[in-house]
């Protein structure tokens, strides 16, 4: 039996003519190859007993020689083992994707695009580093995937590809495939409990997500919860640029609460909980990377992250539920508001002591609230002052307000700036006191409430002078003032030459005789007069 044409290409069906012998009028006949899937023939045509005509759809096929297998209508079977060829056109190729990945790659699947591709066609790549982990797999004739893992120390660059079909016909596509140098991410990492974290790529990446499914977090360290903060993303330039385009440098995360002070945190680029993945240009995932931290422990006192406050007292008593109160000397409250007058509501008691108050930098004098007994709802008044916007300043002297007082107090209940509505929960900036230190930045630094000094107190005997205590404090002319108004000796042991005291006499009588300050605050002894206030 011999077969016309006894070769053709796979790019069509064809009809294949069969002469031999004793050909019936019906019957089958298959094509098959091994390793391949038989391919059966139709339109089964007796042209004579010695001829016979077969349609077979070779499109497609593997190349190589077919057994052409033939069975009459009752059953006499016939084959030709080397009687029809199938051929192929010359495979081309045309790109892939990705077109690169970088070193240090493992089990990466890259698609062959091309033309012609067979079934069992293989994929291999120019220079060394590269490695195909398998037979790729066969998609249609213009698709293979091919596994490949590429070498940490893969040299870089573009590199060939070439596919190669069962029938040795191979198709190079040159420079299609470039091994890139894997993607560095460097950490810049907050000063501040309210700065931002940065991570900064080595170049050009796509797709960077933040919340709790991103691919750019933070969180506690040791933590599972990623922590809310509002993501920006930079170009190369520092442009602003869509954190979901393909020119992204930079990624910054603002947390939306400020930091633990000493916490550490962890910031992460494709953590395993992200949804997609931060990818090069290549679409290549770049690798897990990840920073720790540790949030600031020093805070300047200007800082927007610093969050001072005197004690908060509960009590019904006050407009608000509570009142802010302070004691120590040189704490300070500033409160700022918009009006010609003011009306500071504190809190007057035996604990209460003295405050020095300024408004625009002008002093209002000393604010007394001690009383023998304790009055809520009363208020120092500020008349006079111009229209606009003022700062009033609330400082703690530390002092009692009686010889009977049993403490130093400064309380802040409530604000009401001119004819505003009362503020039961003032706006009111706390602050601590400021230490002279010749040794920190601006010749001063700020002394934390809870971290003062302690200054241990001397007892006076009976049989001490009475102004002994002045005197150990430095106070000598003040002592010697005191003993002139008492018309008392004035002991030569002070240690002060005649003009000194001269002059001693002379402060003494001015500061006797001096007037009042014009400007000063009017305080009301009686409790506030709305009839709405809480008992």
């Amino acid at each position: 039996m011999s077969s016309a044409p006894n070769t053709a290409p796979n790019t069509d069906p064809i009809t294949l003519t069969l002469t031999g012998t004793n050909f019936e009028a019906s019957g089958g006949a298959t094509l098959t190859k091994t390793g391949q899937t038989a391919i059966a023939g139709t339109n089964w045509t007796r042209n004579t007993t010695s001829s016979l005509s077969i349609d077979f759809d070779i499109t497609d096929a593997a190349p190589g020689a077919w057994v052409i297998n033939i069975v009459n209508g009752d059953g006499g079977p016939a084959s030709c083992s080397n009687c029809f060829t199938i051929t192929a056109q010359a495979p081309g190729t045309s790109s892939a994707t990705p077109p690169g990945s970088p070193q240090g790659t493992t089990n990466k699947n890259i698609s062959i695009l091309g033309a012609n591709f067979f079934p069992g066609a293989t994929v291999s790549f120019s220079g060394t580093g590269i490695t195909v982990n398998a037979t790729p797999t066969f998609v249609d004739t213009s698709h293979l995937t091919a596994n490949i893992t590429i070498a940490q120390a893969a040299t870089t660059g573009a590199r060939d590809f070439t596919v190669t079909n069962t029938d040795n016909q191979a198709s190079t596509c040159t420079g299609c495939f470039t091994v890139t140098s894997p993607v560095g991410v460097t950490f810049t990492n907050p000063t501040t409990l309210t700065g931002t974290i940065t991570a900064t790529f080595s170049r050009d990446v796509t797709g960077v997500t933040g919340g709790s499914t991103g691919n750019f977090i933070f969180n506690v360290t040791g933590s599972g919860t990623v922590l809310a903060a509002t993501l920006t993303c930079l170009d190369a330039v520092d442009a602003s640029t869509s954190c979901a385009g393909s020119t992204v440098r930079k990624a910054i995360l603002t947390p939306t609460a400020r930091l633990v002070p000493g916490e550490h945190y962890t910031a992460t680029v494709n953590p395993a909980s992200a949804s997609t993945s931060i990818t090069d240009s290549n679409g290549a995932p770049i690798s897990q990377t990840s920073g720790a931290f540790r949030a600031s422990l020093v805070e300047q006192e200007s800082s927007l992250a610093a969050s001072y406050t005197w004690r908060a007292i509960p009590t019904t008593r006050a407009w608000g539920g509570s009142y802010t109160t302070e004691r120590i000397a040189g704490a300070r409250a500033t409160y700022t508001f918009t009006g010609t007058s003011l009306r500071w509501y504190t809190v007057r008691g035996p604990d209460q002591g003295t405050a020095t108050v300024t408004i625009d930098g002008l002093s209002y004098g000393t604010v007394n609230n001690y009383r023998a007994t304790p009055l809520f709802g009363g208020f120092v008044s500020f008349t006079g002052l111009g229209a606009g916007t003022h700062t009033m300043v609330i400082t703690v002297r530390g002092a009692k307000g009686s010889r009977a007082g049993t403490g130093t107090f400064v309380s802040i209940d409530a604000m009401q700036p001119g004819t505003a509505a009362l503020q039961k929960t003032p706006p009111v900036r706390y602050q601590w006191r400021f230490a002279p230190f010749a040794g920190a930045s601006g010749d001063g630094r700020h002394v934390p409430l809870d971290d003062r000094p302690r200054i241990p107190t001397h007892h006076r005997s009976d049989r001490h002078h009475p102004h002994d205590q002045d005197r150990q404090r430095g106070n000598k002319k003040r002592g010697f003032a005191r003993d002139l108004r008492n018309r008392r000796p004035v002991r030569r042991r002070l240690g002060i030459s005649r003009a000194q005291r001269a002059r001693a006499i002379l402060r003494a009588w001015t500061s006797i005789s001096r007037p009042p300050t014009s400007r000063s605050a009017r305080s009301s002894a009686h409790g506030c007069p709305r009839t709405s206030h809480p008992t």
